[in-house]
C-alpha cells in the first residue's frame, strides 16, 4: 500500500460512521431497548424496517437532516415518530414527545456507540505527529461532535464537515474541496480521504481530485469491483504504517 499512498499527504479525512464509529446493535434493536424504559414492548426487526423505510424517504424529501429548514432535530423527531407510526406503538407511551426527545438525546452520547477501533486516538495521534491534518467529513449532525468528544477524539480534530451542518452530503465533491481550501492545500491530491462506502467516500473523493481508500472491517481480500484490492485497507493502524 505504501506505493499507492507515496508523495506527500497533507490532509488525511476520515468518515466517521463504520469507519470511526458504529452501533454494534440494529438501530430497531436499540430503538425498541429503549422503549422498554419506557414501558412499551416494539419488536426490533419491524422496527428496523421501519427505521431503513423512512430514513430514505426523509433523506430523499428533507435532505442534510433538514438543513435550512427545521433543522437535525425536527427531522429526527419526524423519524422516530414514523418508525413507532409504523409499528402502532405511538399511542402507547405515555409521553411520545418525552420518549423521542430523549431518545434523539441517547444518540449524543457514547451509549449507543462503539469505536471501530479501540487503537483509534492512537493512530490519530500518530497521525498528527507526523504534521497531517486530520479531518472528520461525515453525513451527519451535530451530535457527532459530542460522541466523539466521548470517547476522548474531538480535540485532535482539526476539522469537521457534517452535512447535517452545511448543508451538503458525500459524495459532494465540494466538501473535499472545503476541506483542502481550509488547510491551503496546493492541490487535491494531498488530501487522502477513508470511508467505508464506494460512492459517498471512494468515488466521492476521487472526484474531487483527491485520494481515497475504502475501510472495510472484513478481513477478506474480496472487494467492490470497481475498488482495487490495494486501495482497501481494514484498519487505520494499516494507513498509519505507510504515511
Amino acid at each position: 500500500m505504501s506505493s499507492v499512498i507515496s508523495g506527500a499527504v497533507r490532509l488525511l479525512t476520515l468518515d466517521a460512521m463504520d469507519t470511526v464509529i458504529r452501533i454494534p446493535k440494529s438501530v430497531g434493536k436499540v430503538y425498541a431497548d429503549f422503549a422498554r424504559q419506557f414501558g412499551v414492548d416494539c419488536d426490533d426487526v419491524a422496527l428496523t424496517t421501519a427505521f431503513r423505510n423512512n430514513f430514505h424517504a426523509l433523506s430523499v424529501s428533507k435532505p442534510c437532516y433538514g438543513f435550512g429548514k427545521d433543522g437535525s432535530f425536527a427531522w429526527w423527531t419526524e423519524l422516530i415518530k414514523s418508525c413507532f407510526e409504523d409499528v402502532n406503538a405511538v399511542s402507547k407511551f405515555t409521553s411520545f414527545n418525552d420518549f423521542s426527545k430523549q431518545l434523539f438525546d441517547h444518540f449524543g452520547t457514547t451509549a449507543p456507540w462503539q469505536l471501530i477501533d479501540a487503537e483509534a486516538f492512537e493512530f490519530i495521534s500518530q497521525i498528527r505527529k507526523k504534521g497531517i491534518h486530520i479531518g472528520v467529513i461525515s453525513n451527519f449532525d451535530s451530535r457527532l461532535r459530542t460522541v466523539l468528544d466521548g470517547f476522548g477524539l474531538l480535540s485532535s480534530i482539526d476539522l469537521m464537515l457534517l452535512s447535517g451542518e452545511i448543508g451538503m452530503e458525500k459524495p459532494d465533491a465540494r466538501l473535499f474541496q472545503i476541506a483542502a481550501n481550509h488547510f491551503e492545500l496546493s492541490n487535491m491530491n494531498q488530501l487522502l480521504h477513508i470511508g467505508d462506502n464506494v460512492k459517498r467516500d471512494y468515488e466521492g473523493a476521487h472526484a474531487a481530485g483527491a485520494r481515497a481508500l475504502l475501510f472495510s472491517r472484513t478481513s477478506t481480500t474480496d472487494g467492490p469491483s470497481q475498488v482495487p484490492p490495494e486501495m482497501i485497507v481494514h484498519s487505520l493502524a494499516e494507513v498509519a504504517k505507510c504515511l
